[in-house]
């Protein structure tokens, strides 16, 4: 009898991102004019418990938590690119392992896709007041 079991995923896989999981936002202070932007990123991790003994039926189930993170870029340098750090988890499962599942676990984070934009939203909203100042510390009229 052998028995096969799995292990922690070789790390966390990044989704593609569509189009609908950025938000940007025009800031105008002082006759300066500011885009940010904000896009969600899921960072996946996936685990699978069980086994497949044989002849008989397998108990292998992957579970998966896709971590989404907001990432705000509000110039042209890197300076001006940060993730914040509000975070949501989105978890699930199936039965069989990750891999063999992987299309429908992406179908399945893209199908969370209003839940992630609310939260995408959320967070661009909670961070106004801290871009309005980091705006407002590189402005001409702020150095003077």
């Amino acid at each position: 009898m052998t028995l096969c079991l799995a292990t922690l995923a070789a790390g966390p896989i990044v989704q593609a991102i569509p189009a609908e999981w950025t938000h940007s936002v025009i800031v105008s202070n002082g006759g300066v004019t500011s885009t940010a932007i904000y896009t969600a990123k899921p960072t996946m991790t996936s685990l699978e418990i069980g086994m497949t003994p044989g002849r008989r039926p397998s108990t292998m189930r992957g579970t998966r938590s896709a971590d989404i993170a907001v990432d705000r870029r509000a110039g042209d340098t890197a300076a001006d690119a940060r993730t914040i750090g509000s975070q949501k988890r989105l978890n699930g499962g199936r039965h069989g392992s990750c891999q063999q599942n992987r299309r429908e676990i992406d179908r399945e984070i893209a199908g969370k896709s209003p839940e992630i934009n609310a939260h995408l939203l959320a967070v661009a909203q909670g961070d106004q007041q801290q871009l309005r100042a980091g705006i407002n510390a590189r402005s001409p009229s702020s150095t003077n």
